[in-house]
Protein backbone atom coordinates (compact mmCIF):
# COMPACT_ATOMS: atom_id res chain seq x y z
CA UNK A 1 0.00 0.00 0.00
CA UNK A 2 1.32 3.68 -0.49
CA UNK A 3 2.49 5.79 2.07
CA UNK A 4 1.64 9.62 2.08
CA UNK A 5 3.60 12.08 4.25
CA UNK A 6 4.41 15.70 3.89
CA UNK A 7 4.28 18.56 6.14
CA UNK A 8 5.20 22.48 6.69
CA UNK A 9 7.64 23.15 9.27
CA UNK A 10 9.69 26.86 10.26
CA UNK A 11 13.47 24.71 10.12
CA UNK A 12 14.58 21.48 7.55
CA UNK A 13 12.42 19.12 7.08
CA UNK A 14 13.85 16.77 4.91
CA UNK A 15 16.10 14.64 7.93
CA UNK A 16 12.29 14.68 9.95
CA UNK A 17 10.55 12.83 7.20
CA UNK A 18 13.14 10.26 6.66
CA UNK A 19 13.60 9.30 10.11
CA UNK A 20 9.60 8.94 10.15
CA UNK A 21 9.47 6.57 7.35
CA UNK A 22 12.15 4.38 9.08
CA UNK A 23 9.13 3.72 11.18
CA UNK A 24 8.06 2.37 7.90
CA UNK A 25 7.98 -1.97 7.85
CA UNK A 26 8.69 -1.47 4.19
CA UNK A 27 11.83 0.32 4.17
CA UNK A 28 12.31 -1.18 0.56
CA UNK A 29 10.04 0.71 -1.36
CA UNK A 30 11.03 3.39 -3.51
CA UNK A 31 10.07 7.07 -2.65
CA UNK A 32 9.27 10.46 -4.34
CA UNK A 33 9.01 14.25 -2.96
CA UNK A 34 8.48 17.05 -4.31
CA UNK A 35 9.87 20.12 -1.81
CA UNK A 36 10.10 24.04 -2.56
CA UNK A 37 12.92 25.86 -2.96
CA UNK A 38 13.63 28.95 -3.36
CA UNK A 39 10.50 29.78 -4.77
CA UNK A 40 10.77 26.75 -7.05
CA UNK A 41 8.93 22.95 -6.85
CA UNK A 42 11.78 20.33 -7.11
CA UNK A 43 11.18 16.53 -6.97
CA UNK A 44 13.41 14.07 -5.66
CA UNK A 45 13.70 10.52 -5.91
CA UNK A 46 15.33 7.92 -3.18
CA UNK A 47 15.19 4.74 -1.00
CA UNK A 48 13.68 4.76 2.59
CA UNK A 49 17.43 4.45 4.12
CA UNK A 50 18.86 4.92 7.54
CA UNK A 51 21.65 7.89 6.51
CA UNK A 52 19.75 10.02 3.44
CA UNK A 53 22.61 12.26 3.08
CA UNK A 54 21.72 13.35 0.33
CA UNK A 55 18.16 14.05 1.21
CA UNK A 56 17.35 18.16 0.05
CA UNK A 57 17.12 20.61 2.39
CA UNK A 58 13.41 22.19 2.69
CA UNK A 59 10.91 23.36 5.09
CA UNK A 60 7.98 22.57 2.66
CA UNK A 61 7.29 18.54 1.16
CA UNK A 62 5.31 16.14 0.48
CA UNK A 63 6.23 12.69 -0.69
CA UNK A 64 5.19 9.17 -1.57
CA UNK A 65 6.23 5.67 -1.29
CA UNK A 66 5.38 2.89 -3.48
CA UNK A 67 6.18 -0.77 -3.56
CA UNK A 68 5.59 0.43 -7.40
CA UNK A 69 8.85 2.27 -8.20
CA UNK A 70 9.76 5.47 -7.89
CA UNK A 71 7.65 6.70 -10.70
CA UNK A 72 4.55 5.78 -9.36
CA UNK A 73 5.19 7.54 -6.01
CA UNK A 74 6.50 10.56 -8.13
CA UNK A 75 4.28 13.78 -7.23
CA UNK A 76 2.31 15.26 -10.28
CA UNK A 77 4.29 19.11 -10.87
CA UNK A 78 1.46 21.12 -12.84
CA UNK A 79 2.88 24.60 -14.74
CA UNK A 80 6.54 24.24 -12.73
CA UNK A 81 4.09 25.77 -9.09
CA UNK A 82 1.50 23.34 -8.80
CA UNK A 83 1.96 20.15 -7.36
CA UNK A 84 -0.58 17.47 -6.24
CA UNK A 85 0.04 13.70 -4.95
CA UNK A 86 -3.55 12.05 -5.69
CA UNK A 87 -3.64 8.23 -3.95
CA UNK A 88 -6.72 5.85 -4.61
CA UNK A 89 -9.46 5.64 -7.20
CA UNK A 90 -11.47 8.28 -8.39
CA UNK A 91 -14.70 6.49 -9.90
CA UNK A 92 -16.14 9.92 -12.04
CA UNK A 93 -13.37 10.52 -14.18
CA UNK A 94 -14.99 10.98 -17.53
CA UNK A 95 -17.37 13.82 -15.68
CA UNK A 96 -14.22 15.73 -14.20
CA UNK A 97 -12.63 15.75 -18.22
CA UNK A 98 -16.01 17.20 -18.86
CA UNK A 99 -15.49 19.98 -16.59
CA UNK A 100 -12.16 20.92 -18.25
CA UNK A 101 -13.14 23.44 -20.76
CA UNK A 102 -10.62 26.64 -20.94
CA UNK A 103 -8.56 26.28 -24.31
CA UNK A 104 -5.43 26.32 -21.95
CA UNK A 105 -6.10 23.64 -19.80
CA UNK A 106 -5.21 20.31 -21.85
CA UNK A 107 -8.47 17.53 -21.20
CA UNK A 108 -7.10 15.04 -23.10
CA UNK A 109 -4.48 14.80 -20.88
CA UNK A 110 -5.46 11.15 -19.89
CA UNK A 111 -3.36 11.07 -16.81
CA UNK A 112 -5.88 11.38 -13.23
CA UNK A 113 -3.29 13.90 -11.80
CA UNK A 114 -3.23 16.26 -14.48
CA UNK A 115 -7.09 16.83 -14.84
CA UNK A 116 -7.14 17.27 -10.98
CA UNK A 117 -4.62 19.83 -11.57
CA UNK A 118 -6.26 21.45 -14.31
CA UNK A 119 -9.36 22.31 -12.31
CA UNK A 120 -7.81 23.35 -9.07
CA UNK A 121 -5.90 25.54 -11.18
CA UNK A 122 -8.72 26.95 -12.76
CA UNK A 123 -10.51 27.57 -9.89
CA UNK A 124 -7.55 29.16 -8.23
CA UNK A 125 -7.92 31.96 -11.31
CA UNK A 126 -11.57 32.51 -10.86
CA UNK A 127 -11.43 32.50 -6.87
CA UNK A 128 -7.91 33.64 -6.34
CA UNK A 129 -8.04 31.62 -3.01
CA UNK A 130 -6.09 27.95 -3.48
CA UNK A 131 -7.91 26.41 -0.49
CA UNK A 132 -11.61 27.39 -1.86
CA UNK A 133 -10.01 26.09 -5.29
CA UNK A 134 -9.14 22.73 -3.52
CA UNK A 135 -12.23 22.40 -1.56
CA UNK A 136 -14.75 23.12 -4.69
CA UNK A 137 -12.70 20.39 -6.68
CA UNK A 138 -12.65 17.71 -3.99
CA UNK A 139 -16.84 18.40 -4.41
CA UNK A 140 -16.51 17.54 -7.94
CA UNK A 141 -15.09 14.17 -7.05
CA UNK A 142 -16.33 11.14 -6.21
CA UNK A 143 -13.82 8.01 -5.39
CA UNK A 144 -11.62 6.41 -2.64
CA UNK A 145 -8.67 8.83 -2.65
CA UNK A 146 -6.00 10.85 -0.38
CA UNK A 147 -5.04 14.36 -2.00
CA UNK A 148 -2.32 16.72 -1.23
CA UNK A 149 -1.34 19.83 -2.69
CA UNK A 150 0.70 23.03 -2.27
CA UNK A 151 2.13 25.22 -4.79
CA UNK A 152 5.13 27.66 -4.39
CA UNK A 153 3.24 30.31 -5.43
CA UNK A 154 1.51 29.98 -1.73
CA UNK A 155 4.38 28.63 -0.01
CA UNK A 156 3.01 28.88 3.40
CA UNK A 157 0.94 26.44 3.70
CA UNK A 158 0.68 22.94 2.51
CA UNK A 159 -2.93 20.81 1.92
CA UNK A 160 -4.57 17.80 2.58
CA UNK A 161 -7.85 15.73 2.27
CA UNK A 162 -8.96 12.72 2.29
CA UNK A 163 -12.33 10.77 1.25
CA UNK A 164 -12.74 6.65 2.67
CA UNK A 165 -8.45 6.34 3.06
CA UNK A 166 -7.47 7.33 6.54
CA UNK A 167 -5.27 10.60 6.69
CA UNK A 168 -3.50 12.03 9.91
CA UNK A 169 -2.69 15.61 10.87
CA UNK A 170 -0.49 16.65 13.94
CA UNK A 171 1.50 19.65 14.77
CA UNK A 172 4.41 20.05 17.17
CA UNK A 173 7.98 22.52 17.60
CA UNK A 174 6.99 24.54 14.72
CA UNK A 175 5.94 22.10 12.53
CA UNK A 176 2.81 20.72 11.41
CA UNK A 177 3.02 17.00 8.95
CA UNK A 178 0.34 14.84 7.83
CA UNK A 179 0.48 11.20 7.00
CA UNK A 180 -1.30 8.19 6.06
CA UNK A 181 0.22 6.24 8.94
CA UNK A 182 -0.39 7.82 12.27
CA UNK A 183 2.69 5.71 13.19
CA UNK A 184 5.17 8.16 10.87
CA UNK A 185 3.62 11.42 13.15
CA UNK A 186 4.46 10.09 16.27
CA UNK A 187 8.07 11.97 16.11
CA UNK A 188 6.12 15.29 15.97
CA UNK A 189 3.48 15.30 18.32
CA UNK A 190 2.01 13.58 21.49
CA UNK A 191 -1.51 13.82 20.17
CA UNK A 192 -2.94 13.07 16.53
CA UNK A 193 -6.15 13.94 14.60
CA UNK A 194 -7.39 11.72 11.64
CA UNK A 195 -9.32 13.54 9.43
CA UNK A 196 -13.35 12.57 8.33
CA UNK A 197 -14.59 12.22 5.16
CA UNK A 198 -14.33 15.28 3.01
CA UNK A 199 -12.38 17.48 5.25
CA UNK A 200 -9.92 19.38 4.05
CA UNK A 201 -6.67 20.21 6.27
CA UNK A 202 -5.09 23.58 6.08
CA UNK A 203 -1.34 23.07 7.68
CA UNK A 204 0.84 26.06 8.22
CA UNK A 205 3.92 26.43 10.10
CA UNK A 206 1.87 27.53 13.05
CA UNK A 207 -0.97 26.09 13.35
CA UNK A 208 -3.54 23.42 11.51
CA UNK A 209 -7.42 24.09 10.19
CA UNK A 210 -9.60 21.79 9.75
CA UNK A 211 -12.65 22.29 7.37
CA UNK A 212 -15.48 20.62 6.53
CA UNK A 213 -17.73 19.72 3.20
CA UNK A 214 -19.26 22.57 3.70
CA UNK A 215 -16.19 24.85 4.29
CA UNK A 216 -16.70 25.77 7.68
CA UNK A 217 -13.91 24.96 10.59
CA UNK A 218 -14.37 21.69 12.28
CA UNK A 219 -12.96 20.77 15.28
CA UNK A 220 -11.54 16.98 15.40
CA UNK A 221 -11.17 15.64 18.64
CA UNK A 222 -7.20 14.09 18.51
CA UNK A 223 -6.12 10.57 19.83
CA UNK A 224 -2.90 9.83 21.67
CA UNK A 225 -0.39 9.17 19.48
CA UNK A 226 0.46 6.16 20.36
CA UNK A 227 -3.39 4.96 20.22
CA UNK A 228 -4.15 6.77 16.37
CA UNK A 229 -5.31 5.00 13.68
CA UNK A 230 -4.42 1.62 16.07
CA UNK A 231 -6.65 -1.46 15.94
CA UNK A 232 -6.35 -4.41 18.56
CA UNK A 233 -5.27 -7.53 16.04
CA UNK A 234 -3.28 -7.81 13.02
CA UNK A 235 -6.45 -9.21 11.56
CA UNK A 236 -8.68 -6.26 11.89
CA UNK A 237 -6.09 -4.28 10.59
CA UNK A 238 -5.89 -5.99 7.75
CA UNK A 239 -9.38 -6.63 7.37
CA UNK A 240 -9.70 -2.73 7.19
CA UNK A 241 -6.63 -2.15 5.09
CA UNK A 242 -8.40 -4.13 2.34
CA UNK A 243 -9.96 -0.95 0.78
CA UNK A 244 -7.17 0.82 0.96
CA UNK A 245 -5.25 -1.66 -0.53
CA UNK A 246 -8.18 -2.57 -3.76
CA UNK A 247 -7.71 1.29 -4.48
CA UNK A 248 -3.89 1.53 -4.82
CA UNK A 249 -3.66 -1.88 -6.77
CA UNK A 250 -6.53 -0.57 -8.83
CA UNK A 251 -5.19 3.08 -9.33
CA UNK A 252 -2.04 1.31 -10.52
CA UNK A 253 -3.30 -1.21 -12.53
CA UNK A 254 -5.23 1.63 -14.58
CA UNK A 255 -1.64 3.09 -14.90
CA UNK A 256 0.04 0.31 -16.54
CA UNK A 257 2.15 -0.06 -13.78
CA UNK A 258 1.50 -4.02 -12.83
CA UNK A 259 3.07 -7.00 -14.88
CA UNK A 260 3.90 -6.37 -18.69
CA UNK A 261 2.00 -9.33 -19.68
CA UNK A 262 -1.25 -8.01 -18.91
CA UNK A 263 -0.54 -5.37 -21.47
CA UNK A 264 0.04 -7.93 -23.73
CA UNK A 265 -2.92 -10.10 -24.58
CA UNK A 266 -1.80 -11.72 -27.82
CA UNK A 267 0.94 -13.99 -25.44
CA UNK A 268 -2.85 -15.87 -24.70
CA UNK A 269 -4.18 -15.65 -28.65
CA UNK A 270 -3.89 -19.52 -28.36
CA UNK A 271 -4.73 -20.33 -24.91
CA UNK A 272 -8.78 -22.17 -25.01
CA UNK A 273 -8.77 -23.60 -21.62
CA UNK A 274 -7.64 -22.59 -18.32
CA UNK A 275 -6.89 -25.02 -14.98
CA UNK A 276 -6.18 -23.05 -11.31
CA UNK A 277 -4.73 -25.16 -8.70
CA UNK A 278 -4.56 -24.15 -4.90
CA UNK A 279 -5.20 -25.32 -1.73
CA UNK A 280 -7.40 -23.49 1.30
CA UNK A 281 -8.37 -19.78 0.88
CA UNK A 282 -6.17 -19.92 -1.86
CA UNK A 283 -8.98 -22.64 -3.45
CA UNK A 284 -12.22 -20.56 -2.41
CA UNK A 285 -10.64 -17.54 -4.39
CA UNK A 286 -9.80 -19.86 -7.56
CA UNK A 287 -13.47 -20.66 -7.59
CA UNK A 288 -15.15 -17.61 -7.68
CA UNK A 289 -12.40 -16.66 -10.43
CA UNK A 290 -13.52 -19.83 -12.61
CA UNK A 291 -16.86 -17.90 -13.13
CA UNK A 292 -15.31 -14.88 -14.20
CA UNK A 293 -13.11 -16.74 -16.85
CA UNK A 294 -15.87 -18.30 -18.37
CA UNK A 295 -18.10 -15.17 -18.38
CA UNK A 296 -15.91 -12.94 -19.16
CA UNK A 297 -13.08 -14.44 -21.45
CA UNK A 298 -15.80 -17.29 -22.28
CA UNK A 299 -13.35 -20.20 -21.64
CA UNK A 300 -13.54 -23.35 -19.81
CA UNK A 301 -11.99 -23.46 -16.69
CA UNK A 302 -11.13 -26.12 -14.61
CA UNK A 303 -10.76 -25.45 -10.30
CA UNK A 304 -8.12 -28.53 -8.67
CA UNK A 305 -6.87 -29.01 -5.29
CA UNK A 306 -3.01 -28.60 -5.12
CA UNK A 307 -2.61 -31.65 -2.64
CA UNK A 308 -4.76 -33.61 -4.53
CA UNK A 309 -4.01 -32.73 -8.42
CA UNK A 310 -0.10 -33.21 -7.80
CA UNK A 311 -0.98 -37.55 -8.04
CA UNK A 312 -3.38 -37.03 -10.77
CA UNK A 313 -2.18 -38.57 -14.19
CA UNK A 314 -3.45 -36.67 -16.62
CA UNK A 315 -2.34 -34.66 -19.81
CA UNK A 316 -2.45 -30.69 -20.19
CA UNK A 317 -2.67 -29.69 -23.77
CA UNK A 318 -0.05 -27.29 -25.10
CA UNK A 319 -3.12 -24.71 -25.05
CA UNK A 320 -4.03 -24.64 -21.34
CA UNK A 321 -3.33 -21.81 -19.04
CA UNK A 322 -1.78 -23.13 -16.04
CA UNK A 323 -2.65 -20.64 -13.11
CA UNK A 324 -1.11 -21.59 -9.99
CA UNK A 325 -2.29 -19.52 -6.63
CA UNK A 326 -0.63 -19.14 -3.21
CA UNK A 327 -0.36 -16.40 -0.45
CA UNK A 328 3.02 -17.32 0.68
CA UNK A 329 4.37 -18.99 -2.50
CA UNK A 330 6.13 -21.77 -0.36
CA UNK A 331 2.86 -23.62 0.04
CA UNK A 332 4.45 -27.08 -0.60
CA UNK A 333 1.24 -28.93 -2.28
CA UNK A 334 1.02 -26.37 -4.19
CA UNK A 335 4.54 -26.21 -5.61
CA UNK A 336 4.58 -29.45 -6.32
CA UNK A 337 1.84 -29.10 -8.44
CA UNK A 338 2.92 -26.61 -10.45
CA UNK A 339 6.19 -29.07 -11.13
CA UNK A 340 3.66 -31.62 -11.97
CA UNK A 341 1.65 -29.76 -14.51
CA UNK A 342 4.88 -28.87 -16.41
CA UNK A 343 6.21 -32.55 -16.39
CA UNK A 344 2.42 -33.15 -17.59
CA UNK A 345 2.38 -31.24 -20.69
CA UNK A 346 1.75 -27.46 -19.29
CA UNK A 347 3.55 -24.71 -21.60
CA UNK A 348 1.67 -21.60 -19.94
CA UNK A 349 1.98 -21.27 -16.11
CA UNK A 350 1.27 -18.48 -14.40
CA UNK A 351 1.96 -18.06 -10.70
CA UNK A 352 0.01 -15.73 -8.07
CA UNK A 353 1.63 -14.97 -4.81
CA UNK A 354 2.47 -12.70 -2.20
CA UNK A 355 6.14 -12.79 -2.30
CA UNK A 356 7.90 -11.81 -5.48
CA UNK A 357 10.63 -14.23 -4.59
CA UNK A 358 9.21 -17.51 -3.78
CA UNK A 359 9.53 -20.72 -5.08
CA UNK A 360 6.26 -21.05 -6.83
CA UNK A 361 6.92 -17.46 -8.89
CA UNK A 362 10.48 -18.22 -9.66
CA UNK A 363 9.46 -21.81 -10.78
CA UNK A 364 6.54 -19.91 -13.07
CA UNK A 365 6.44 -19.23 -16.58
CA UNK A 366 4.52 -15.61 -15.27
CA UNK A 367 4.27 -14.29 -12.25
CA UNK A 368 1.41 -11.86 -10.82
CA UNK A 369 2.30 -10.27 -7.42
CA UNK A 370 -0.58 -9.48 -5.01
CA UNK A 371 1.27 -6.28 -3.95
CA UNK A 372 -0.79 -6.59 -0.70
CA UNK A 373 1.75 -6.10 1.92
CA UNK A 374 2.84 -8.06 4.45
CA UNK A 375 -0.19 -9.83 6.21
CA UNK A 376 0.90 -10.92 9.97
CA UNK A 377 -2.52 -12.40 11.00
CA UNK A 378 -2.24 -16.28 10.35
CA UNK A 379 -5.64 -16.36 8.75
CA UNK A 380 -5.78 -15.12 4.56
CA UNK A 381 -7.81 -11.79 4.98
CA UNK A 382 -6.69 -9.20 2.57
CA UNK A 383 -4.23 -11.50 0.43
CA UNK A 384 -7.44 -12.79 -0.06
CA UNK A 385 -9.38 -10.22 -1.65
CA UNK A 386 -6.08 -9.67 -3.54
CA UNK A 387 -6.29 -12.69 -5.05
CA UNK A 388 -9.84 -11.94 -6.51
CA UNK A 389 -8.77 -8.85 -8.19
CA UNK A 390 -5.84 -9.96 -9.71
CA UNK A 391 -8.07 -13.02 -11.24
CA UNK A 392 -10.42 -10.47 -11.95
CA UNK A 393 -7.75 -8.56 -14.14
CA UNK A 394 -6.66 -12.27 -15.87
CA UNK A 395 -10.00 -12.61 -16.87
CA UNK A 396 -9.55 -9.10 -18.74
CA UNK A 397 -6.62 -9.99 -19.84
CA UNK A 398 -7.62 -13.11 -21.49
CA UNK A 399 -11.16 -11.68 -23.04
CA UNK A 400 -9.08 -9.39 -24.98
CA UNK A 401 -6.36 -12.21 -26.13
CA UNK A 402 -9.83 -13.64 -27.89
CA UNK A 403 -11.15 -10.41 -28.93
CA UNK A 404 -14.12 -10.52 -26.62
CA UNK A 405 -15.52 -7.23 -26.56
CA UNK A 406 -15.65 -6.12 -22.67
CA UNK A 407 -19.03 -4.60 -21.01
CA UNK A 408 -18.36 -1.07 -20.59
CA UNK A 409 -18.93 -0.82 -17.02
CA UNK A 410 -16.29 -3.42 -15.95
CA UNK A 411 -13.48 -0.07 -15.45
CA UNK A 412 -16.19 1.78 -13.45
CA UNK A 413 -17.05 -1.47 -11.59
CA UNK A 414 -13.61 -1.41 -10.48
CA UNK A 415 -13.15 1.81 -9.46
CA UNK A 416 -16.42 1.55 -7.66
CA UNK A 417 -14.57 -1.51 -5.44
CA UNK A 418 -12.81 0.09 -2.95
CA UNK A 419 -15.99 2.65 -1.62
CA UNK A 420 -17.95 -0.08 -2.25
CA UNK A 421 -15.21 -2.51 0.49
CA UNK A 422 -15.28 0.76 2.67
CA UNK A 423 -19.53 0.87 2.67
CA UNK A 424 -18.97 -2.81 4.17
CA UNK A 425 -16.37 -2.00 6.65
CA UNK A 426 -19.32 0.09 8.20
CA UNK A 427 -21.37 -2.69 9.02
CA UNK A 428 -18.95 -3.50 11.51
CA UNK A 429 -21.46 -2.55 14.80
CA UNK A 430 -24.11 -5.27 13.60
CA UNK A 431 -22.03 -7.54 11.91
CA UNK A 432 -20.66 -7.55 16.21
CA UNK A 433 -23.91 -8.55 17.17
CA UNK A 434 -24.34 -10.94 14.94
CA UNK A 435 -20.89 -12.44 16.43
CA UNK A 436 -21.55 -12.17 19.56
CA UNK A 437 -24.89 -14.32 19.54
CA UNK A 438 -23.34 -16.54 16.87
CA UNK A 439 -20.56 -16.97 19.48
CA UNK A 440 -22.69 -19.54 21.88
CA UNK A 441 -23.68 -22.14 19.21
CA UNK A 442 -21.68 -24.85 18.86
CA UNK A 443 -22.49 -25.60 15.30
CA UNK A 444 -22.79 -22.99 12.18
CA UNK A 445 -24.49 -23.66 8.59
CA UNK A 446 -23.01 -20.95 5.53
CA UNK A 447 -24.73 -21.07 2.48
CA UNK A 448 -25.03 -19.69 -0.80
CA UNK A 449 -24.86 -19.95 -4.53
CA UNK A 450 -22.88 -19.98 -8.10
CA UNK A 451 -19.82 -17.93 -7.57
CA UNK A 452 -20.98 -17.07 -3.98
CA UNK A 453 -20.74 -20.76 -2.66
CA UNK A 454 -16.61 -20.07 -2.77
CA UNK A 455 -17.00 -17.22 -0.79
CA UNK A 456 -19.17 -19.33 1.83
CA UNK A 457 -16.71 -22.01 1.84
CA UNK A 458 -14.21 -18.97 2.70
CA UNK A 459 -16.66 -17.71 5.41
CA UNK A 460 -16.62 -20.96 7.06
CA UNK A 461 -13.13 -21.78 7.06
CA UNK A 462 -12.07 -18.12 9.09
CA UNK A 463 -15.30 -19.21 11.49
CA UNK A 464 -13.42 -22.62 11.91
CA UNK A 465 -9.72 -21.06 12.26
CA UNK A 466 -10.70 -18.22 14.00
CA UNK A 467 -13.62 -19.13 15.96
CA UNK A 468 -13.29 -22.75 16.39
CA UNK A 469 -16.64 -23.34 15.63
CA UNK A 470 -17.95 -26.23 13.61
CA UNK A 471 -18.69 -24.38 10.32
CA UNK A 472 -19.96 -26.10 7.25
CA UNK A 473 -20.65 -24.45 3.65
CA UNK A 474 -23.66 -25.98 1.89
CA UNK A 475 -25.11 -24.61 -2.22
CA UNK A 476 -28.53 -23.35 -1.19
CA UNK A 477 -29.73 -25.84 -4.06
CA UNK A 478 -28.63 -28.93 -2.28
CA UNK A 479 -29.90 -28.19 1.19
CA UNK A 480 -32.74 -30.30 0.46
CA UNK A 481 -30.58 -33.20 -0.40
CA UNK A 482 -29.60 -34.19 3.20
CA UNK A 483 -28.87 -30.97 4.94
CA UNK A 484 -32.04 -29.83 6.35
CA UNK A 485 -31.88 -33.18 8.48
CA UNK A 486 -29.60 -30.88 10.60
CA UNK A 487 -31.42 -27.46 11.06
CA UNK A 488 -32.88 -26.91 14.19
CA UNK A 489 -32.37 -24.73 17.32
CA UNK A 490 -28.78 -24.92 17.40
CA UNK A 491 -27.79 -24.79 14.05
CA UNK A 492 -28.18 -20.96 12.48
CA UNK A 493 -27.70 -20.68 8.95
CA UNK A 494 -25.88 -17.67 7.58
CA UNK A 495 -26.77 -16.86 3.93
CA UNK A 496 -25.33 -14.66 1.25
CA UNK A 497 -28.18 -13.57 -0.64
CA UNK A 498 -27.10 -11.17 -3.70
CA UNK A 499 -30.17 -10.13 -5.90
CA UNK A 500 -29.72 -11.68 -8.57
CA UNK A 501 -31.30 -14.34 -11.41
CA UNK A 502 -31.47 -17.18 -8.60
CA UNK A 503 -32.39 -15.15 -5.72
CA UNK A 504 -35.70 -15.91 -5.33
CA UNK A 505 -35.07 -19.73 -5.43
CA UNK A 506 -32.02 -19.03 -2.10
CA UNK A 507 -35.07 -17.57 -1.04
CA UNK A 508 -36.96 -20.18 -1.12
CA UNK A 509 -34.82 -22.57 0.69
CA UNK A 510 -34.02 -19.98 3.25
CA UNK A 511 -37.96 -20.54 3.94
CA UNK A 512 -37.47 -24.24 4.44
CA UNK A 513 -34.91 -23.91 6.83
CA UNK A 514 -37.23 -21.16 8.97
CA UNK A 515 -39.76 -23.78 8.79
CA UNK A 516 -37.49 -26.60 10.54
CA UNK A 517 -37.29 -23.63 12.89
CA UNK A 518 -34.13 -22.80 12.05
CA UNK A 519 -32.45 -19.08 12.60
CA UNK A 520 -31.16 -17.36 9.82
CA UNK A 521 -28.76 -14.75 9.10
CA UNK A 522 -29.21 -13.24 5.89
CA UNK A 523 -26.35 -10.73 3.87
CA UNK A 524 -27.96 -9.33 1.56
CA UNK A 525 -28.08 -5.81 -1.02
CA UNK A 526 -32.13 -5.55 -1.08
CA UNK A 527 -33.81 -4.29 2.17
CA UNK A 528 -35.97 -7.38 3.04
CA UNK A 529 -39.07 -7.57 4.70
CA UNK A 530 -39.39 -8.46 8.44
CA UNK A 531 -40.09 -12.51 8.58
CA UNK A 532 -39.71 -14.29 12.29
CA UNK A 533 -36.72 -15.88 12.07
CA UNK A 534 -34.62 -13.65 9.62
CA UNK A 535 -32.14 -11.55 10.60
CA UNK A 536 -30.76 -9.01 7.87
CA UNK A 537 -27.86 -7.31 7.78
CA UNK A 538 -28.34 -4.65 4.14
CA UNK A 539 -25.34 -4.91 2.11
CA UNK A 540 -24.12 -1.96 0.29
CA UNK A 541 -25.52 -1.80 -3.91
CA UNK A 542 -24.35 -4.75 -5.74
CA UNK A 543 -21.53 -4.43 -8.11
CA UNK A 544 -22.32 -6.72 -11.31
CA UNK A 545 -18.99 -9.06 -10.87
CA UNK A 546 -17.43 -8.09 -8.11
CA UNK A 547 -19.75 -8.43 -5.70
CA UNK A 548 -18.57 -11.23 -3.95
CA UNK A 549 -15.34 -9.58 -2.51
CA UNK A 550 -18.08 -7.90 -0.31
CA UNK A 551 -19.82 -10.90 1.05
CA UNK A 552 -16.67 -12.61 2.04
CA UNK A 553 -15.03 -9.06 3.96
CA UNK A 554 -18.59 -9.17 5.63
CA UNK A 555 -17.83 -12.58 6.41
CA UNK A 556 -14.07 -11.90 7.70
CA UNK A 557 -15.51 -9.49 10.37
CA UNK A 558 -18.36 -12.10 11.59
CA UNK A 559 -15.85 -14.47 11.90
CA UNK A 560 -13.16 -11.88 13.82
CA UNK A 561 -15.99 -10.86 16.00
CA UNK A 562 -17.55 -14.50 17.05
CA UNK A 563 -13.64 -15.35 17.58
CA UNK A 564 -13.59 -12.00 20.08
CA UNK A 565 -16.53 -13.05 22.13
CA UNK A 566 -15.37 -16.56 22.75
CA UNK A 567 -12.15 -15.23 24.35
CA UNK A 568 -10.23 -16.90 21.17
CA UNK A 569 -6.04 -15.92 20.02
CA UNK A 570 -6.98 -14.28 17.21
CA UNK A 571 -3.33 -13.75 15.36
CA UNK A 572 -2.35 -16.86 16.50
CA UNK A 573 -5.03 -19.30 16.13
CA UNK A 574 -4.44 -22.95 17.41
CA UNK A 575 -3.01 -25.65 14.68
CA UNK A 576 -2.68 -22.69 12.26
CA UNK A 577 0.58 -22.10 10.16
CA UNK A 578 0.94 -19.05 7.68
CA UNK A 579 3.27 -21.33 5.27
CA UNK A 580 1.86 -25.26 5.21
CA UNK A 581 5.64 -26.58 4.45
CA UNK A 582 4.36 -30.11 4.52
CA UNK A 583 1.89 -32.61 3.18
Amino acid sequence: MDTLLGGISNHNLGPQLMRALQRNPLQQHDLAMAFSSEQNCKRWQGKIIPDATDTPECNLAMLRSSEFGATAAAPYLYKDHLCIILSGVIENIEQISERITQPEYSKYEKQLEHQIACLIDWHWQQHHDLLRAIQLVCKTLVGYYSLSVFSTEKPDAIYCTTVGRALFVAHGAGTSVFSSDPNLLQERAALITQLHNGDVAELTENKIYLFDTNGTIAHRDPTPAHHAGQLPHFMAREIHAQASNAADFIHHAQENRLENWLNTPELFSHIDNTLLIASGSSHHAAQTARFWLESIARLPSQVELASEFRYQDRTITPNTLVVVISQSGETVDTVASLQHAKQRGAQVTLAISNQANSALMRQADLQFQLRAGEEFGATSTKTFTAQLVCLFLLAHTLARARQIDLPSPLEAELCKLPSAIAATLALTPKLKEWGLYLSKKPNLLVTARQSYYPIAQEGALKLKEVAYLHAEACPSGELKHGTLALVGNNLPVIACLPWDLLADQLLANLHDVRNKHGEIFVLSDIALPQIAGFNAIRMPAKLPHLNPILYVVALQLLAYYTAIHRGNTIDTPRNISKTVTTE
